[in-house]
């Protein structure tokens, strides 16, 4: 067999069928025997198939390759394929050979010039930004590094900093630059509202093909479905967006309510308790509760406490209808917007909070313009089994 090849990853031998001689990759030094498909194809015609004759009970399984860790990882010394377990413990290896070393030992005299001076570019534009010397530079980044306000200025002088930075901030947002960062986020949220594509750490997912965004919004489609036994009536909201006032705030209702000829009847919110301690939260809900009652429509909010209010249905033997839980949801609303309210009270409010305040609701349920929606099978005086509640 002729080895001589045209490069030094290149081999060559005599073809089984033509006898020519042909050139392959190292690789293929186990397989090469035919220089043209043609070749092989001639060589092989009229050869017995492999499995003619045999029936798929027939054919053999292949034995799984079993992996054999034969290595430890450099760093925790758990079995392994090559030399870690994961890019941290790599990272932690690496760090520990490296200290007390200086670059040009760990990179060698080439390598350890190109590393400093990508640095020391690093430090001038800093110096420049900053208008400290490059040594400055240097050395007061070192120093704050891994420090608070706290430890490095004191307790009064951090305070005034963090006030003196927040005063920047607030004369910032009121800028035409600062204006214009503020709409861009605000619209960029409203886009991951309505797509519900927000970067929060919650169950996502689809209920008899509802979008819901957190395990709490799971819930009250579960729950709805479990009461009123259908869910032809909500659907996630995709389109509306509710002002406040004329900022930049706004908020996007979670759910819409919509009678069967798909008239908007109610929106519906969803929130934690963890949310409702903000003082952006109530600010949103307000212009939610303000807007149910200029627009004539219903708004309200689903919470825990909600929930809890429809797990206590289960098994009662009065009918219920869809606007009887929507009526449980604006009371929530209610309340909570009365009792922020009223926490947020200040001297110039006092009358408007007031006013609020004596609002009364007939039976503990709002004024409510949401007539009775007709569903079918929409009166359960038991509990159903209908879809996947958590």
């Amino acid at each position: 067999m002729d080895t001589a090849a045209k490069t030094k990853n290149q081999m060559s031998r005599e073809c089984l069928w033509c006898g020519k001689v042909f050139y392959f990759h190292v690789s293929r030094k186990d397989t090469a025997k035919y220089c043209l498909r043609t070749c092989k194809d001639t060589a092989q015609n009229g050869q017995k198939a492999w499995n003619q004759g045999l029936t798929k009970e027939d054919y053999a399984k292949r034995p799984k390759k079993v992996l054999v860790l034969v290595n430890k990882c450099l760093n925790c010394g758990m079995p392994v394929k090559n030399k870690f377990c994961n890019h941290s413990c790599q990272k932690i290896y690496q760090n520990k050979q490296r200290k007390g070393k200086t670059y040009t030992e760990i990179y060698g005299e080439k390598k350890a010039l190109e590393v400093q001076q990508k640095m020391s570019a690093g430090i001038a534009k800093t110096a420049a930004e900053t208008h400290f010397t490059r040594r400055g530079a240097m050395i007061a980044g070192n120093q704050k590094r891994g420090k608070t306000y706290e430890n490095f200025y004191g307790v009064d002088r951090a305070n005034q900093i963090k006030e003196d930075i927040r005063s920047s901030l607030a004369n910032f947002r009121q800028t035409p630059e600062g204006l214009e960062v503020r709409k861009r986020a605000s619209d960029r949220g409203v886009y991951l509202a309505l797509s519900g594509k927000e970067f929060t750490n919650t169950k996502k997912g689809y209920f008899e093909e509802i979008y819901f965004g957190s395990s709490l919004e799971k819930e009250f489609l579960c729950q709805v479905l479990r009461i009123t036994g259908s869910l032809k009536n909500i659907e996630r909201n995709r389109t509306k967006v509710i002002s406040k006032g004329s900022g930049f705030k706004k908020t996007v209702p979670d759910y819409l309510v919509k009678d069967d000829s798909g008239k908007e009847l109610a929106f519906v919110e969803v929130k934690g308790d963890h949310l409702l301690k903000r003082s952006s939260v109530y600010e949103k809900a307000l212009a939610l509760y303000v807007h149910g009652r200029e627009h004539n429509i219903l708004t309200g909010y689903f919470t825990y406490n909600t929930l809890k209010v429809f797990k206590k249905l289960q098994g009662n033997p009065e009918p219920r209808r869809l606007n009887s839980l929507l009526s449980y949801t604006a009371l929530e609303l209610y309340n909570y917007v009365v009792s922020r309210k009223v926490q947020r009270l200040s001297v110039e409010d006092e009358e408007t909070n007031k006013t609020l305040k004596n609002v009364t609701l007939g039976s503990d349920i709002p004024n409510d313009p949401l007539p009775y929606i007709e569903m079918e099978g929409e009166i359960v005086r038991y509990p159903m089994k209908v879809g996947e509640c958590i």
